[in-house]
């Protein structure tokens, strides 16, 4: 019996551990992400305008050119102006703390389906989801974004249902993609993105499971509590 509690505890702490590392490895490639599209989106469009801006000593009383390079100035200065509101939205999802889960969700749908030939639907039939802590709201919220990427890479699906549910005690929300599924028993699903995603879930006390298989779609159900022990 000794043994057997201490090899629990031994498996227990080693799964604690890798948790630990996947969260790290998690934030140091966020980091690099954020840290390259600052340098390749913003510092480079400030650098351009910089150079616009010294050919306004070049244009003189020439107001014709004078005018051409302020409208140049604007559209970069728009440029810069959009490339930050989508590093901070990527950072903190809008209306997430404001609005909640539902509204934020709704609107990263949008967002998907204009840009992409992907149909998202979202229904909310669990009210209480209002009352879920901005921690596990924005777990779900990066594991949807997670799910709306893999969908997009590797699905060649056409449809995503999204459907919150659950009752007073737990929030449940099902997301759902028409494509061509995955095979559970190769490592194809460990390679797209579980490992944060089970990451995210876990360390919100939440629960996950997988229903796929080649040609038959993709089905992820998650449920997160929505208060627990440590809101007390």
């Amino acid at each position: 019996m000794q043994l057997q509690k201490e090899k629990l505890l031994m498996t227990e702490l080693a799964f604690r551990q890798e948790l630990l590392q996947v969260n790290i490895r998690s934030q140091e490639e966020e980091r690099v992400r954020i840290s390259t599209e600052l340098h390749d989106n913003v510092g480079s469009s400030l650098s351009t305008l910089r150079f616009l801006i010294r050919q306004i000593k070049d244009a003189g009383d020439d107001m014709n050119k004078a005018h051409d390079l302020a409208a140049k100035y604007g559209r970069m200065i728009d440029s810069v102006i959009d490339d930050v509101r989508n590093i901070s939205h990527s950072l903190a999802p809008p209306g997430l703390a404001i609005w909640g889960l539902h509204e934020a969700l709704e609107a990263l749908g949008e967002k998907v389906s204009g840009t992409t030939d992907l149909q998202i639907t979202i229904t909310c039939h669990n009210e209480q989801v209002k009352k879920l802590r901005y921690e596990p709201a924005l777990a779900i919220y990066r594991v949807i974004q997670e799910l709306l990427t893999n969908t997009l890479k590797h699905a060649f699906a056409q449809a995503v249902t999204i459907t919150i549910s659950g009752d007073e005690k737990t929030v449940q929300i099902t997301y759902t993609d028409d494509g061509i599924g995955a095979d559970m028993t190769t490592t194809t699903i460990k390679g797209i993105g579980l490992r944060n995603i089970e990451n995210r879930i876990l360390m919100v006390a939440g629960n996950y499971a997988i229903d796929t298989a080649p040609g038959k779609g993709f089905k992820f159900t998650i449920e997160i509590p929505i208060a627990t022990e440590h809101d007390n």
